[in-house]
């Protein structure tokens, strides 16, 4: 088994590679998304709003060699190109680190040369380096020692999923819906499960996270198809996550409406979660998608909600049903005041919108009673019921 240390080394190198893709940004306002690989290609992270398709030959060319390499990509519906830039990390010492794939603002004029951005966020680069040396060392997925890259590959690619429904409930005596939301598993060759956590981040590598999310769509249907009398009694609703993937591509919200056609499971019973932050990226194609799945007369929610204090203007262009409260604030609640005035603001902000909140992780009677206190309309997590997967799910549990 690895160490706490161990773990907590591998996640503090992930907050940190983090932290140097906020800086590149600052350096460089034109850079939208942004990843980093290390010395034979391998992504060590990727940002979610890493918004074109991965290309490992343009990285791995780079780094063969020795220098920075562009592409572009046509946009989906949109007559424009897209650029792609890879640019090698060295250490003082000249060596190769590793690589830096940074996607680049449409608006940019025409493809843009490395050099001018290479040079100004040199001095990063060389920090950055540094860092790749310690991430060298640290394991990148944290889970038990018998899992490795190799085998989730392998089981992503081969769509080894299972789904979970988690009850999310109403904080409010009045409401008469019943809530779930969809939880993903994979299924691995010794029968563990993995969470998200240990395998959203490869998948985002292999570009498999729209494949994941429309298998989750499909199977979720079927299986709502075939129990319809044990969910259909009362209005129930669903909620998905969707990665940003998805929402880039340009088929998905056509494949959700012929599923629902298809299934005759009616639009009002899915209810689609989308990260915050890629709501607030000011992406069209997001933004677009986000609205023609509500046009379908599903619901939108968004998740991680307060996270990272974004500037709120975005709400104007993209629509919501629920603010998810990023579970960090909720965990703050009962004995942090500025979570506690931050959950209170996104509450009056959603009254103000016509939107609900929902609070997630909430696992202490004390996390509950606050979010009660501070007006919440809904709540989920352990204290009030354990994922159970689908395959066996009991609705009046």
């Amino acid at each position: 088994m690895k160490t706490a240390l161990e773990l907590s080394a591998a996640e503090s190198s992930r907050k940190t590679l983090a932290a140097f893709a906020e800086i590149v940004r600052a350096l460089a306002p034109e850079v939208l998304g942004v990843s980093f690989h290390d010395a034979v290609g391998e992504t060590l992270w990727l940002s979610e709003d890493f918004l074109l398709p991965e290309d490992h030959a343009l990285v791995e060319d780079a780094l063969a060699h020795g220098r920075g390499g562009a592409a572009a990509f046509d946009a989906e519906e949109k007559d424009e190109r897209r650029y792609v830039v890879v640019i090698p990390v060295r250490g003082a010492d000249a060596e190769l680190r590793g690589a830096a794939r940074l996607s680049l603002d449409p608006d940019s004029a025409g493809a843009p040369a490395v050099e001018p951005l290479e040079l100004r966020l040199a001095p990063l680069f060389l920090c950055l380096a540094a860092e790749m040396e310690r991430v060298a060392a640290v394991p990148r997925v944290a889970s038990d020692d018998t899992v490795r890259r190799a085998p989730i590959e392998r089981a992503l690619r081969d769509e080894n999923y299972e789904l979970f429904l988690q009850p999310i409930h109403s904080l409010r005596t009045e409401e008469s819906a019943a809530r779930y939301e969809v939880l993903l598993r994979l299924r691995m060759p010794d029968s563990s499960l993995l969470e998200p956590h240990a395998f959203l981040g490869i998948a985002a590598g292999l570009n498999l996270l729209a494949a994941a999310d429309r298998w989750v769509v499909r199977n979720l249907l079927v299986w709502l198809l075939h129990h319809r009398k044990h969910w259909a009694r009362a209005p129930t609703i669903f909620a998905v996550n969707l990665s940003v993937q998805a929402l880039m591509d340009a088929h998905f919200v056509t494949f959700v409406e012929a599923c629902l056609a298809k299934s005759r499971v009616p639009p009002q019973a899915l209810c689609f979660e989308i990260a915050e932050r890629s709501a607030a990226s000011g992406n069209p194609i997001v933004a677009h998608s986000m609205k023609r799945l509500e046009a379908l007369g599903c619901e939108v929610a968004l998740d991680q909600f307060g996270a990272t204090a974004p500037a709120y203007g975005y709400l104007r262009d993209v629509p919501a049903n629920y603010f998810k409260i990023d579970g960090s604030l909720v965990t703050a609640a009962p004995s942090d005041r500025v979570a506690n005035a931050m959950i209170s603001a996104i509450v009056r902000m959603a009254g103000n919108l016509g939107v609900q909140t929902v609070a997630g992780s909430v696992e202490l009677d004390s996390e509950l009673e606050a979010l009660r206190l501070l007006g919440v309309d809904y709540a989920q997590g352990y204290l009030l019921g354990r994922p159970q997967s689908l395959s066996g799910y009991r609705f009046d549990s």
